[in-house]
């Protein structure tokens, strides 16, 4: 599910829904580079209450402006009225720090609570990280500055909560981790050493309508075991 152009070619993002929810589809072009789009299902549930769920691949590379302009167009597309929505996807900013290639473990970068990281890395020499420019469509942002990119959200869609450390607050849930996925570790160019990258680039993001009605809710990584 993608532009007009059909399916999910040049690029595009799938959201696989129950037909008994009765999904209405609808896609929300971006301002984009990457041809990014935003995928919503309108959703009936069991009892009648309606549910929004929305699923986007932000704008990948050294482009945390664009990825800005990308989450307030995704703002003003949800319920203006604050009705029950989840935001799914791979974000391209982590929760904790920003990218850097310097980084050797799960704590740097990471700075104390209430400030903001200065971590970002300039140095491209990283092929998994290269711009534009010979690099590769899927690589990791790399960025200068002192604000920690994940801040954003926090202004542009103001008391949504992020799913995995509202449920496990003690797990750090990297969803790109070169100290399980040997393929993260080589990055784009099998020609390279293994290098360092934990990450938690792709989130659940809900509602503030939604918080009372978690429950008991779980979410899990799932894929971390290599295949015997």
């Amino acid at each position: 599910v993608n532009t007009a152009r059909g399916g999910v070619c040049p690029y595009g993002c799938v959201l696989l829904v129950d037909r008994a929810l009765q999904p209405i589809f609808h896609v929300v072009p971006l301002p984009s580079q990457m041809d990014r789009s935003l995928v919503l299902a309108y959703l009936l549930l069991p009892g009648g209450a309606e549910l929004t769920v929305c699923t986007v691949h932000l704008e990948s590379l050294g482009t945390q402006p664009t990825r800005e302009r990308q989450l307030r167009t995704i703002s003003r597309a949800l319920d203006p009225a604050g009705g029950p929505a989840v935001v799914t996807g791979d974000f391209n900013f982590d929760s904790r720090r920003n990218w850097s290639a310097r980084y050797e473990t799960a704590q740097d970068g990471v700075s104390a609570p209430g400030s903001h990281t200065a971590a970002a890395d300039s140095d491209q020499g990283d092929p998994s990280h290269s711009s534009a420019s010979g690099g590769s469509a899927c690589s990791r942002p790399v960025e200068d500055g002192p604000e920690l990119h994940n801040d954003c959200l926090a202004e542009i869609l103001p008391g949504w909560f992020d799913l995995w450390p509202t449920v496990r607050p003690d797990e750090l849930g990297f969803t790109f981790d070169s100290a399980i996925n040997t393929n993260a570790a080589l990055g784009t160019r099998r020609a390279v050493a293994a290098k360092y990258e934990q990450m938690r680039y792709d989130r659940i993001l809900m509602a503030p309508a939604l918080r009372p009605k978690l429950g008991g809710a779980t979410i899990e990584l799932v894929g971390v075991e290599e295949d015997p």
